[in-house]
């Protein structure tokens, strides 16, 4: 009898890790194209509302801009200064000063590509905050025409 009910508390704990996994195994993965279209929809937004009320809502957990594995973030097209993220840990945080997993600045080039291009594609490698394993990520950028910001949004490869 004991040996039936210690079986039904491991399948019972089994099942709960396995049924707390399943968000995160089938949450939908973001796409190129949508990355592109997210960061056009987000400029044309500045330029209609402006940078104030447009921050705010990309910041919105519940709005348009943060949807399956991904978000849009701007950033200062000057030090890179992060002026909209989901998690407000990075808010003023300078972004030419972060390094990825491979130790490179993967921000000041999407700054200098900004201002000269107008946009672009930047790859980069991190590690997330607790975790051991390296992420690939892959972010569409392009700067807002007479304003002083950059729009990205990302996905993983």
């Amino acid at each position: 009898m004991k040996n039936i009910f210690r079986l039904e508390i491991l399948i019972t704990a089994i099942m709960l890790v396995v049924l707390s996994a399943l968000p995160v195994i089938s949450q939908e993965k973001a796409t190129k194209e949508e990355c592109v279209t997210k960061v056009n929809e987000a400029i044309e937004l500045v330029q209609k509302q402006g940078v104030d009320a447009s921050l705010k809502q990309f910041m919105d957990k519940s709005g348009q801009y943060i949807w399956k594995d991904s978000y849009v973030f701007c950033i200062d097209n000057n030090v890179g200064k992060m002026l909209a993220h989901p998690s407000p840990r990075f808010l003023g945080f300078p972004m030419k000063n972060y390094k990825d997993a491979d130790g490179k600045a993967p921000f000041v080039e999407v700054i200098e590509v900004a201002n000269s291009k107008g946009s672009g594609w930047k790859d980069y490698q991190f590690i997330e905050r607790g975790q051991t394993e390296i992420l690939s990520k892959k972010i569409y950028f392009a700067k807002v025409p007479k304003e002083n910001i950059i729009v990205c949004a990302g996905y993983y490869e």
